[in-house]
């Protein structure tokens, strides 16, 4: 496969995961998923790093972040200990790699993209594949401090610590529990260009923290990323800690290429999050983009009962097609209808009359979280960007935490564009 088109408006999106996030933690949520774009897609606006790189620079960003379940906020297995997965994909070559159940690795995808860039194999697991990254990338003791954490202490908090001796014994809790708990409060939506009416912000324009209670242990999300560069690769990649109270030498979705990541540069790239024991039995992110490719996306069924958040993105080019789309038709009084009801969410039936005007990319998410939910009873989320530059995100969890470079206000020759970072929330 080669890709050589230059001509592409490079885009980038990210998550932090879909599951119940309280409200005082929506604030961390949406500023740390925002941080990861705006550190790393300038780079990538100004060509000065392709897909892959970006994937690798913004997931280090949000491994390192505690407020995620990925690298240094990774939850405990009953034994204590953090073991962590990840997962990449190039959509130009196919090439893949990915990481399970490694426990002292500081950014886990940084070992999936060696693997994928240094050997003929797509995952290594557990201790062999610890090491595997000792003896190839830590010569110094300088690459080994790099890599390697001196201890699991700089990989937890006092927190997750008390969060395991809370549920460790609770009947009650299952490792599903942490993504099918509801929440009851409002998403909270952060955005420098958007006119969401969700928005919670201070008179500054700052996104506002609630009070928090440091004692009380947190569930947290994965974390994932896609990008399309300007020449038209696409990139995506996964990574987390797991679930809560998950027993030793549990892997989910995450480091498996097809459930937690892909990328076809020819079509899309996808990122999972939810619980992985259901995203792995339908391989969610592969089956999503080759339903994309070989147009085949299944029809809504007519009985589904599914409850899902579909993020509708401010496309120019799309909201033109619609428009050009209404003038054709010879109804006028049915244009206007359309028109005024595209802004109604909250009547199903307004839906269905204008499925149409969804892009496929968004049906195509829509389509395999609602297979998700009913085929295996799943709880999740996906992201996706595609080789039109078209963006989808879609979650049947309680809320989910992405930011993404506005599409409109990506502007290539001035090297500007905004972030638009969102808490969605289930509309039950």
């Amino acid at each position: 496969m080669s890709i050589s088109n230059s001509n592409k408006k490079p885009l980038m999106i990210v998550h932090g995961g879909a599951w119940s996030i309280p409200l005082e933690l929506e604030a961390d949520h949406i500023n740390g998923t925002k941080e990861a774009i705006a550190q790393v897609f300038p780079k990538v606006l100004s060509g000065e790093i392709n897909a892959e790189e970006a994937v690798i620079q913004a997931i280090c960003i949000l491994e390192n972040d505690e407020t995620f379940d990925a690298g240094k906020g990774s939850f405990l297995n009953l034994k204590g200990q953090v073991e962590m997965d990840a997962s990449i994909m190039n959509g130009t070559t196919l090439n893949a790699g990915a990481v399970c159940g490694i426990q002292n690795v500081r950014n886990p995808i940084k070992a999936a993209a060696y693997i994928m860039n240094h050997t003929d194999h797509v995952m290594l697991v557990g201790g062999n594949a610890e090491e595997f990254i000792k003896d190839n990338c830590c010569k110094t003791e300088k690459e080994r401090r790099e890599w390697f954490v001196d201890s699991v202490e700089e990989l937890l908090t006092e927190r997750e610590l008390k969060f395991l001796e809370k549920i460790r014994n609770n009947s009650e809790f299952s490792s599903r529990s942490a993504f099918e708990v509801t929440i009851n409060n409002q998403p909270s939506t952060s955005t420098a260009s958007n006119n969401d009416d969700n928005i919670v912000v201070n008179e500054d324009n700052n996104v506002v923290k609630e009070n928090n209670d440091e004692d009380e242990p947190k569930k947290r999300g994965t974390v994932g990323c896609v990008v399309l560069d300007r020449f038209g690769n696409i990139c995506a990649g996964t990574s987390t800690g797991g679930t809560p109270k998950k027993i030793p030498g549990r892997s989910g979705d995450t480091g498996i290429i097809g459930s937690g990541t892909y990328a076809d540069s020819t079509v899309a790239g996808t990122s999972s999050t939810g619980f992985g024991e259901s995203i792995m039995k339908i391989q969610m992110a592969s089956t999503c983009v080759r339903w994309l490719e070989f147009n085949n996306i299944p029809p809504k069924e007519e009985d589904n009962t599914c409850l899902l958040y579909s993020h509708h993105f401010l496309n120019n080019e799309f909201n033109n097609e619609l428009n050009n789309e209404l003038k054709d038709d010879n109804n006028n009084e049915l244009n206007n209808e359309l028109n005024n009801e595209w802004k109604d969410d909250s009547n199903n039936e307004k839906k269905k009359k204008n499925e149409r005007n969804v892009t496929k990319e968004q049906e195509a998410v829509e389509r395999v979280i609602e297979y998700l939910n009913n085929k295996v009873n799943g709880l999740g989320g996906l992201i996706l960007l595609s080789k039109n530059g078209k963006y989808a995100a879609v979650h049947n969890t309680d809320k989910m935490a992405f930011s993404y470079a506005d599409e409109n206000s990506v502007n290539v020759e001035n090297q500007t564009f905004k972030v638009v970072s969102i808490v969605s929330k289930l509309n039950n």
